[in-house]
């Protein structure tokens, strides 16, 4: 019996704890513009996947052990054998879309030091471009 007046008491507090959100409502109309769009983007963004892992397919994988190909690990989770020289497999389309080039991998350095010198950190290039 003690408890139902505490439990009266925070269910009492619990609306008047000051909200912080800020929201502002769209029109009807803006609300079904930005979800056909956003649909729409994440369509395209799926297709250009499936785009790129065909490209990828024809132009650079081999089958295992091939001579003048390496194996990688692709950062969908599986491992490959790509030509040499194409690093992890993953590329980007010249300015007019009629090459692949190999994706360049920014090299940081860590401000933290191990025994002689930083090391060396190469974010995978997935977390860069999206790819």
């Amino acid at each position: 019996m003690k408890r139902i007046p505490v439990i009266i008491a925070l269910f009492l507090a619990v609306p008047l704890i000051a909200q912080t959100a800020k929201v502002i409502q769209l029109s009807p109309e803006e609300a079904k513009q930005a979800k056909v769009l956003h649909d729409e983007q994440d369509s395209i963004a799926k297709r250009i996947v499936e785009f790129d892992q065909a490209v990828r397919a024809r132009y650079l994988s081999a089958p295992k052990d091939q001579e003048g190909h390496t194996q990688t690990y692709l950062f969908n989770g599986s491992w490959v054998w790509v030509k040499d020289g194409w690093g992890t497999g993953n590329f980007q389309y010249s300015e007019d879309f009629k090459f692949i080039v190999p994706a360049v991998v920014p090299q940081y350095s860590s401000p933290y030091s191990f025994g002689c010198g930083g090391v060396q950190v190469t974010p995978a290039i997935g977390a860069l471009t999206g790819k």
